[in-house]
């Protein structure tokens, strides 16, 4: 495919520079014990064109699942180029969902979010989750069901 550039100096203000896009039509459990907030496994990366611009982050999963007695939360985190994994910016404990079965099970889970780029290396984003109470698995994604995210740079 050939790669097709702009003057971005004349691009108007959100104008959208780039997308990339992730999708699994058919996970596996994606669960975990852990009462500390672990990685999903599930991550997009993007590199921006320009130093500036907006990433914004649109992520859903189709099913969660705190089965049995368990509760849970998660929160989107990123990294840039080879540095550790971060929480975004201005975010809590319940950034992308929380879960309880007596109360949500099987939820699906949606998040937008946004950062303002301050590097051209890759930025790359994961949502994490953990256990946070019971004594049964914490399921980020149930079997069968999907994942997707979507990661627009924006001009500002």
């Amino acid at each position: 495919m050939a790669l097709i550039t702009l003057n971005k100096l004349a691009l108007p203000t959100g104008s959208v520079l780039q997308v990339v896009r992730k999708y699994t039509a058919d996970t596996g459990h994606i669960d975990t014990t852990s009462s500390s907030l672990v990685g999903t496994g599930f991550s997009q990366a993007i590199t921006p064109t320009v130093v500036g611009s907006l990433l914004i982050v649109h992520f859903n999963t189709t099913m969660t699942d705190a089965g049995g007695d368990a509760t849970m939360f998660s929160r989107m985190y990123y990294k840039i180029g080879s540095g550790s994994f971060a929480a975004m910016p201005s975010t809590d404990e319940y950034h992308i969902g929380y879960m309880a079965t007596s109360t949500n099970r099987y939820a699906p889970w949606v998040n937008s979010s946004s950062i303002t780029t301050t590097s051209t290396d890759a930025y790359t984003f994961e949502p994490y989750f953990k256990r946070q109470s019971g004594s049964t698995a914490a399921r980020f994604a149930h079997d069968k069901s999907s994942l997707g995210m979507t990661i627009f740079e924006i001009s500002q």
